[in-house]
């Protein structure tokens, strides 16, 4: 019996490759090759918000402090950055996307899931609609982009981040738990260091031996969230993509490689997270009247404080 292929789900993650740092490169073509680190200054107080693969084999990763990536690569191009730069080239990525399908969920400055499945008719297979997309943007912009693609948002994110650098990697339906089954737990979207480290006290190390724990222990150490994970591990994923509507809310976050309690650190954080947060607003033509922030600990308890502006914002500082 032949399958329908015309119904088979197809989610595209498409991802740019290191896109300040490739968006720097175009006005500078001398910084190719060449370790970038956008941020600021590394003798100030402040945070990496990008760095190129070249800075990354010295270990640098972005919301590590600027000081210590200062030290582990200090002949790096140090760029404070141009931000509306990067969100210009961001919407000119999006015009692109957006010629292929109405379903498109823009996930941030430099990353969007496209459902593909409608576009056979027009545009031939997702595949081939991949390849096209990606050349264009190399070819119309100058820039790189990965790309994961396979029937669930999670898989595809994990593929473009295998694919990595400037790759594309198709994960067939049926193929999702020998795809994800060998790389390691952190992969999976959603696992930083902390629920690494418990998941490590589990046994589990990789994403095989996760869809292999039973539910409910997940569940007793994670909350909800285990359950969550449990089917991200084997490749289900039920959430749709949301698009075509004006966002309720836009957040970012990220997790601390260790522990801190550095909070002059911690304030040079808040100041990069509400910048890219003002950047989505921006970008969508939006402002924001309430402002929250959450702060997880290391045990897991987790708190949120609240303030709303009397005039809406689009502008980080004061958001910060």
């Amino acid at each position: 019996m032949k399958t329908d292929t015309a119904r088979t789900p197809a989610i595209l993650h498409i991802d740019m490759d290191t896109f300040f740092c490739s968006v720097e490169r175009l006005f500078d073509p001398g910084l190719e090759g060449r370790p970038v680190i956008v941020g600021g200054d590394p003798s100030q107080r402040g945070v990496v918000s990008a760095c190129s693969y070249e800075a990354r084999r010295f270990g640098v990763h972005s919301a590590m402090p600027l000081a210590t990536a200062g030290r582990l690569c200090p002949d790096a191009v140090y760029l404070r950055g141009n931000f509306k730069a990067y969100l210009h080239y961001s919407g000119l990525v999006r015009d692109i996307l957006e010629e292929y399908t109405p379903v498109v969920e823009h996930a941030g400055i430099d990353e969007a899931y496209l459902d593909l499945a409608g576009c056979r008719l027009a545009f031939g297979e997702p595949r081939a609609v991949v390849r096209e997309i990606r050349k264009r943007i190399a070819d119309e912009l100058g820039l790189p982009a990965s790309g994961g693609l396979s029937a669930a948002k999670v898989v595809s994110k994990v593929a473009s981040a295998a694919a990595k650098p400037n790759g594309f990697l198709e994960v067939a339906p049926g193929e999702e738990l020998a795809f994800l089954s060998p790389l390691p737990v952190e992969k999976l979207p959603g696992v930083g260091p902390v629920c690494r480290a418990s998941l490590a006290d589990l046994g589990i190390r990789t994403i095989g031996d996760l869809s292999l724990l039973p539910v409910e222990a997940l569940e007793s150490v994670l909350g909800s969230w285990g359950r969550v994970l449990h089917e991200h591990a084997r490749g289900v994923d039920r959430r749709r993509l949301e698009c075509g509507r004006a966002p309720k809310s836009v957040s970012r976050e990220t997790t601390y490689d260790t522990d801190t309690i550095d909070y002059d650190m911690v304030r040079s954080t808040l100041l990069l997270l509400a910048e890219r947060c003002c950047l989505a607003l921006r970008r969508d033509g939006l402002s924001a009247t309430r402002i929250a922030v959450k702060l997880r600990y290391s045990d897991f308890k987790t708190c949120m404080k609240f303030r709303t502006a009397e005039i809406p914002t689009d502008q980080e500082q004061t958001v910060h």
